[in-house]
């Protein structure tokens, strides 16, 4: 069976990272981690990571979305990767964690 879970960073830059529409000095990125429990040497990683101002997800709802999203691959218990379509489980509205 597989598990999703995530780990929440913000990640503070040494010097402001600019952008088409201003300077960034932090970015809080989300690293999501899918887990096989039959076989714990199986691990897979992917991030989600909206950046402010840029990214159509981007807001305070974001990391509810990241759970929501967890909460459902947990909830089907599926047990091959293969089995899982983002498409299915993800609005089009959020392509950083599509």
């Amino acid at each position: 069976m597989l598990t999703l879970s995530y780990q929440r960073r913000a990640l503070r830059f040494n010097f402001p990272a600019r952008t088409s529409r201003g300077a960034l000095t932090e970015h809080v990125a989300y690293y999501l981690e899918l887990r096989d429990l039959r076989q714990s040497d199986q691990v897979g990683w992917g991030e989600a990571a909206p950046l402010a101002g840029l990214s159509p997800d981007y807001g305070p709802g974001f990391e509810a979305q990241v759970q929501q999203l967890c909460h459902l691959v947990n909830k089907q218990r599926y047990a091959f990767r293969e089995d899982i379509e983002p498409a299915n489980l993800v609005s089009s509205a959020l392509p950083a964690l599509r």
